[in-house]
C-alpha cells in the first residue's frame, strides 16, 4: 500500500514512523529445540539494547496440554504460560547483568511453517557492559529448560 515507505531513513506515513529493519541471517543451519521450535536468527542491536530472535515452527509442536481452569484460578493452581523465551546478558566474567523473559505469541495457535520474531529489550545500568547474550526456552510452570536437539539448555551469542 505504501511502496515508498520502507527505506533506510525513517519517515512518517499516516502518523506511523516507518524504517528499514536490520535482518541478519544467521550463518549455518537453524538450531532446533526438542519441542519443534527452531531458532533462525539472533541479532543484538547495541544502541537499542535489543535482542531479536527469529523462530520457525519446524515440526508439530510438542507442548504441555492446555488445562481448562476457572478465572480466577483456584488456590495453588498454576494459570500462567507453559512456554517462555529467556534472554540474559552476561558480563565479561559470565555473570548475569540483565534479563528479559517472555513469549509474545499464543503458542497453541502456531502451525507448521509459522515464523515469528521475538524482541527482548534490556536496560543496562550506566557503566555496565555486556559481553554475551544467552537465551533459550523453558516451561515457567516447572522451571525446566527445553533442550536443543544437541542437548544444550541455552544458546550463546557473543555481542559486538
Amino acid at each position: 500500500a505504501y511502496p515508498d515507505a520502507f527505506n533506510p531513513t525513517q519517515q512518517t506515513v499516516s502518523g506511523f514512523t516507518l524504517a528499514q529493519i536490520d535482518y541478519t541471517q544467521q550463518s549455518g543451519e537453524p538450531v532446533c529445540f526438542d519441542n519443534g521450535l527452531c531458532l533462525e536468527t539472533a541479532v543484538y542491536h547495541p544502541e537499542q539494547q535489543t535482542l531479536d530472535l527469529t523462530w520457525r515452527v519446524s515440526q508439530m509442536l510438542n507442548l504441555p496440554k492446555r488445562e481448562i481452569i476457572s478465572n480466577p484460578p483456584p488456590p495453588n493452581v498454576y494459570a500462567g504460560p507453559r512456554l517462555l523465551v529467556f534472554a540474559q546478558l552476561l558480563n565479561e566474567n559470565g555473570e548475569f547483568v540483565v534479563g528479559d523473559d517472555g513469549l509474545w505469541v499464543d503458542i497453541y495457535s502456531l502451525k507448521l511453517g509459522d515464523v515469528f520474531m521475538q524482541q527482548h529489550q534490556f536496560i543496562l545500568s550506566e557503566g555496565v557492559a555486556a559481553e554475551t547474550a544467552v537465551f533459550g526456552l523453558y516451561d515457567p510452570m516447572t522451571g525446566i529448560r527445553i533442550l536443543t536437539e544437541s542437548e544444550q539448555d541455552h544458546l550463546e551469542l557473543v555481542l559486538p
